[in-house]
C-alpha cells in the first residue's frame, strides 16, 4: 500500500504541475493574443493614416501642377538674342528704334514684343 501512495501523490504532483503549467501558459497565451490584437488594432491605424495620407498628397499635387501650368504662363519670356530677350510678349516700353529701353522724353519709339518674340518698334509722333 506504501507503493501506491507514493504513486498517488506523484500523480498528484505532476497532475498539479501540469496544471500550473497550464495556467501559465494559457496566461502567457492571454497576453500575446492580447498583444497581437494591439498590434492588429496599430497596422489598420496606420493604413487608415496611410491613406488619407495619400488622399492629401494626391490633392497637393494636384494644386502644384496648376500653380506650374499658372507660373509657367505668367513667366514665358522671350529667349530670342535680339531685343526682345527676356521681355514678356505683348508688354510695351519705350525704346529707341532698334527696341533699346529709353527714357520717356528721349525715346522715339514705342516697343513690343509679338508673340513670336520678334521686336515691333512703332514711332512716336511728336507734336
Amino acid at each position: 500500500m506504501k507503493k501506491e501512495w507514493w504513486v498517488v501523490i506523484a500523480l498528484v504532483i505532476v497532475v498539479i504541475v501540469l496544471g500550473i503549467l497550464l495556467y501559465n501558459g494559457s496566461m502567457e497565451n492571454k497576453s500575446l493574443n492580447s498583444e497581437i490584437e494591439k498590434v492588429v488594432a496599430d497596422s489598420e491605424q496606420l493604413l487608415k493614416e496611410k491613406n488619407d495620407l495619400l488622399l492629401e498628397n494626391k490633392a497637393v499635387k494636384d494644386e502644384l501642377d496648376l500653380i506650374q501650368k499658372d507660373v509657367a504662363k505668367i513667366y514665358k519670356t522671350c529667349m530670342n538674342e535680339n531685343a526682345c530677350k527676356g521681355r514678356y510678349p505683348g508688354i510695351s516700353w519705350y525704346c529707341n528704334n532698334v527696341g533699346d529701353p529709353a527714357e520717356i522724353s528721349m525715346a522715339s519709339h514705342l516697343c513690343q514684343c509679338t508673340t513670336d518674340c520678334q521686336l515691333n518698334a512703332t514711332q512716336i509722333n511728336t507734336i
